[in-house]
């Protein structure tokens, strides 16, 4: 429609069209100051990780940012990885679980996977046959528990010592003093030994659950040896420190490669240590309960330690 002309002496003048004009893609100079003022964290990172701490001042920040944020990432990345390892373990099944055993069994040269029987139910293992030495037991039971969504290992196994050439129990008995009196981490003084039909009882006290632990161990693989009954009693001869526990475990659970230990809780009284919590296996228990067991002052371990995944 067109515009009416102009009154002659009026002032007003009909408006005058603009045409449109699309607006252009190109940035204006100071969009493009204000994109190259924000960039991305990562490039950020990537641009000033080489200056961070060595260039001039203006990469000072850079580098604090930096170290501020690496951490936070590693931390990310190891709960994250640990999760999934959980979430693995939890959702194995008993035949996965009975073949990686049987598989361990086979890669562990101190048993004949022959010689055992394995079974598996609801994560829980059962082994069982005969054997002929103690050392045998021992070693299949720690190998089940090297396995990822083990719960529990009832060792059933049965130590048959060769019919003919058998050692006696005075034999077994001299053996047993002269282990204990070669091995230099043993007191072998303060412990007493028994043999009964093959069975070792080893009594005495003495100052770590380390040394209590080495003295089982001396012990155990010896010919003619059943079983080992370890009754050493622990006399420290210092108090517990808690705060010196909790570093210890939070160690552990860190060299092995674990999650972190603020769901373990740890009571001391008397040198007697109570331990409490959720833990994701058997190798995750067993690093907490090594890194008690090994501090100074502990006489006892109150293991009260739950597998995550085990039925009440």
């Amino acid at each position: 429609m067109a515009c009416p002309p102009p009154i002659p002496g009026s002032s007003w003048r009909p408006p005058t069209r603009h045409r449109h004009r699309p607006r252009s893609k190109r940035r204006s100079s100071r969009d493009e100051g204000r994109a190259a003022a924000t960039p991305s964290l990562q490039g950020f990172l990537r641009e000033n990780s080489a200056r961070a701490g060595a260039g001039p001042r203006t990469s000072f920040a850079a580098g604090e940012l930096i170290q501020t944020i690496q951490p936070s990432i590693r931390s990310l990345e190891h709960l994250l990885h640990v999760q999934g390892t959980m979430d693995k373990q939890r959702n194995r099944t008993d035949a996965e679980i009975q073949q990686d055993v049987a598989r361990e069994l086979d890669w562990d040269s101190h048993v004949s996977p022959t010689e055992v029987g394995v079974q598996v139910k609801r994560g829980v293992v059962t082994l069982s046959g005969n054997v002929d030495s103690w050392a045998k037991v021992r070693a299949a039971r720690e190998a089940a528990h090297r396995v990822a969504g083990v719960l529990d290992v009832a060792n059933d196994l049965v130590v048959r010592l060769p019919g003919e050439g058998g050692r006696s129990d005075t034999d077994v008995a001299l053996a047993v003093r002269r282990a204990l009196e070669w091995d230099v981490t043993v007191p072998e003084k303060e412990i007493q030994s028994t043999v009964s039909h093959g069975v070792v009882t080893l009594e005495g006290t003495v100052r770590t659950g380390a040394q209590r632990i080495d003295a089982e161990r001396a012990v155990e693989r010896l010919a003619g040896v059943r079983e080992v009954v370890n009754r050493i009693e622990i006399n420290p001869a210092e108090k517990a420190d808690p705060t010196a526990l909790r570093s210890a475990v939070e160690s552990a659970l860190e060299r092995h490669a674990a999650r972190e230990a603020s769901q373990i809780d740890i009571a001391v009284s008397d040198g007697i240590v109570t331990v409490r919590g959720q833990v994701g296996g058997m190798l995750e228990r067993e690093a907490v309960l090594g890194a008690i067991r090994g501090s100074r002052g502990v006489r006892s371990v109150a293991d009260q330690l739950q597998v995550r995944g085990r039925s009440p």
